[in-house]
């Protein structure tokens, strides 16, 4: 408060920000209150002016209570062109219509008792999901053609309805006798444990508000609807008026509205952020202007020419320790920005009406959000910002792990205000210093600029811990602008699925196709060595398994799904052989064979791809399968895979445990010799590849095994500059393959 001993009398007066057409303060809170439906029946209807955008996500939860045994309706939303989402029931069932197509739950609500009922939907995910209480009670995959509902649409509660003449009428014979409470909506499909960190969080598309609706009767009060929460959005515009001759005008905006607010806000509502936009010399009031002035002293309208004269938007976020129900935070705070303050020439006053007061989810929102508005937004949600820093620092002090300290370090300084996370840390030590590269994933909340600045001060300021000091000699951010994940469509032993188009570093969900309650996972992976993105491997572990390996001799192999084949295949042994003393049968071991080898004859393969086959090809040796009657199979299929693999550079080397393969494209006039060794310490371990582009007499050091070829060879290649010739070094720490079938046949025979 010192600080503003300077500044002349100012009067700070908070003007309306209408959200969605109208302002959300305590007087219009319907929360702790509940709407009845009983005869004369009520009309709750969404205004006009609350225009929701198109759909493509959507959460709704709402509390309702039946009193009367009748066919009823919770809700009822129609978009234009016959989108339309509804939740009701009779006494034997729950369900929910979606594109007219009902889904239901075997079991119907009791009377006169309260129910939470939440149901979430995907488009992109083709889901539809059911909450009674908190749990998960009903999933179902949908039509993929049906993956969004239009925008513009008309909402009600209490009653199902059609339009007329682009009217709303009431659908008869639907209409609940009972009780609703806490209805909201999102533009986004919540999982059951965001839905629970959202119990007395306000919708961003729909709130529990009345100037978001019209009715003709009013709601009543239910102290068994009381809400208690801690978080708290406060938006307003703020006008800031001298009285008298201003003196120094110097403080910043959101200086003078954190001074004020921590004045007068009492230990249990403490401040968090606050975010200024919009200054201008002018207060434009969005819509209801005219209703807004007349409600004003006349001396607010119109600001002086005084430099100080500021009109700006604010929204204040805001805690609550311990909570307290949020009618009851909403009515404090609302008396509290009513009540004058003043303190040496300084005078502030907020008028009732310009005041919103939301709660908000926990924690508090870090990626902006749609809300419904007479605009409809072009996209619900926007990706996260992302950087490449590239640093080095010196470190004094000698910790038994200092990669360990660098990246808590890294963490502890930028991850402070939770507004971003650090990823993929890369750690060298290289002669007394450490490089160290890794990825910020900001929630887009700052400006590039903002972001790298805070980086280069989080990163260069000097870092003492007891005896280690960190000090940073360089640092380098890079802004990356990174694509999505597009949409895929894959063939698992799971099962198929469609993975929606996905923002860079987001878990992407979807239910499982057996059973359907579980959900798979799969995260739109940043690549630290590339800067770009790609889907990782799918988490299936929730799902059920829908594919054997007799089932592989239905599949023909194309081009277009050798990959996904191999994949296939993959996961197959790897469940197969998931303990030491499993193995594959005679008539199993044929089958992965063959396909394979469908696989290798059928186009070149990629170093990825091959990856995938010699995996396939050390899992089974290192099972209890006898690989003897197909060795000369599989023995050929990994050559013909090697000759026939596409790689961009000169040489590839691929490794499994017990297998080890190196391929060189070398040129007849540059050729000098070639040595290729390898190092297997383990059965279980990937062996180590050594290659010389050099003739070598003698073994290579630290190796299992050498093999050298002298440079004459070159006599034997493809005359001409452009020809090469591929050469191929494979290696096997097992003699399973080179077993002869007709002498283990005998050796079995005479034991016998």
């Amino acid at each position: 408060m010192n600080s503003f001993r300077s500044v002349s009398s100012i009067t700070l007066i908070c003007l309306c920000w209408q959200i969605l057409g109208s302002t959300a303060s305590a007087s219009t809170s319907l929360w702790g209150k509940k709407l009845v439906f009983m005869h004369p029946r009520c009309t709750w209807q969404l205004q006009p002016d609350v225009v929701l955008p198109a759909f493509k996500e959507l959460t709704v939860c709402t509390l309702l209570r039946r009193t009367i045994d009748s066919e009823w309706t919770g809700f009822d939303y129609r978009a234009p062109g016959g989108g339309r989402m509804r939740l009701g029931g009779t006494s034997t069932k729950l369900s929910v219509w979606l594109f007219e197509e009902e889904h239901s739950l075997k079991w119907g609500l009791k009377l006169n008792e309260w129910y939470s009922v939440c149901v979430t939907w995907s488009g992109h995910a083709r889901r539809l999901q059911i909450y009674i209480n908190g749990s998960s009670e009903y999933e179902v995959s949908l039509n993929p053609l049906q993956y969004q509902l239009a925008p513009n649409g008309t909402l009600t509660l209490g009653m199902s309805h059609i339009i007329m003449s682009g009217e709303v009428k009431r659908e008869t014979g639907k209409d609940l006798l009972g009780e609703i409470g806490r209805f909201r909506m999102w533009a986004r499909e919540w999982s059951a444990e965001e839905l629970g960190g959202r119990s007395c969080a306000d919708g961003d598309l729909v709130r529990w508000d009345l100037t978001q609706w019209k009715s003709d009767c009013f709601p009543e009060l239910d102290n068994n609807l009381k809400c208690a929460w801690s978080h708290y959005k406060i938006k307003m515009w703020t006008s800031m008026v001298p009285s008298t001759e201003p003196g120094n005008c110097s403080k910043s905006l959101e200086e003078v509205t954190q001074n004020w607010l921590q004045s007068i806000f009492p230990d249990n509502i403490s401040v968090q952020h606050i975010r200024v936009s919009s200054p201008s010399r002018a207060c434009r009031v969005v819509n209801n202007s005219a209703a807004l002035s007349a409600q004003q002293p006349q001396e607010s309208r119109a600001l002086s020419n005084s430099t100080c004269d500021k009109c700006f938007r604010c929204e204040v976020n805001a805690n609550v320790d311990p909570t307290a129900e949020v009618e009851v935070v909403q009515a404090r705070i609302l008396s509290l920005l009513n009540s004058t303050f003043s303190y040496d020439f300084l005078n502030l006053t907020a008028y009732p009406n310009s005041i919103s007061i939301l709660p908000v989810e926990l924690p508090e929102v870090l990626k902006p959000l749609p809300t419904a508005s007479t605009e409809t937004p072009t996209s619900a949600f926007a990706p996260d910002t992302f950087f490449r820093v590239n640093l080095t620092l010196s470190m004094t002090g000698s910790p038994t792990k200092p990669e360990e300290v660098i990246e808590k370090w890294l963490k502890e300084q930028l991850e402070v205000n939770a507004t971003m996370e650090v990823l993929n840390v890369i750690i060298k030590e290289n002669v007394g210093r450490y490089d160290c590269t890794f990825n910020v994933q900001e929630y887009n909340i700052n400006s590039v600029a903002e972001i790298i600045a805070f980086i280069h001060v989080a990163l260069t300021a000097k870092y003492l811990n007891n005896s280690i000091i960190i000090q940073t000699t360089e640092v380098a951010v890079k802004h990356i602008v990174l694509a999505n994940c597009l949409e895929e469509n894959t063939s698992t032993i799971y099962g198929e699925y469609i993975w929606p188009e996905t923002f860079p570093q987001e878990n992407q969900k979807m239910g499982c196709n057996k059973p359907t309650l579980k959900r798979a996972y799969r995260l739109c992976k940043l690549d630290i060595e590339t800067d770009t993105t790609s889907w990782a491997d799918p988490d299936m572990k929730n799902c059920k398994q829908l594919v054997t390996i007799s089932d592989l001799d239905n599949i023909t192999v194309t081009t277009g799904n050798a990959a996904g084949v191999v994949d296939m295949i993959q996961d197959l042994i790897d469940v197969q052989l998931d303990h030491s003393e499993s193995e594959l049968s005679s008539s199993e071991l044929d089958t992965v064979v063959d396909k394979l080898r469908e696989v290798v004859h059928i186009s070149g393969t990629t170093p990825a791809v091959g990856a995938n086959i010699v995996n396939i090809v050390a899992n089974i040796l290192l099972s209890k399968t006898d690989l003897t009657p197909v060795a000369g199979i599989v023995l050929n299929l990994t050559d013909k895979m090697a000759n026939n693999m596409d790689f961009p550079d000169e040489s590839v080397s691929i490794t499994a445990p017990l297998l080890a393969l190196a391929l060189i494209n070398v040129n007849r006039n540059k050729f000098s010799g070639l040595t290729f060794g390898v190092s297997s310490v383990s059965p279980t371990l990937n062996p180590e590849i050594f290659v010389n582009q050099n003739f070598e007499s003698g073994p290579l050091p630290d190796t299992n095994a050498t093999i050298s070829l002298p440079s004459e060879l070159y006599n034997y290649f493809p005359p001409g500059e452009r020809n090469t010739t591929r050469i191929q070094f494979q290696f096997y720490a097992s003699n399973e393959l080179f077993q002869d079938p007709y002498t283990n046949n005998a050796t079995q025979t005479a034991g016998n």
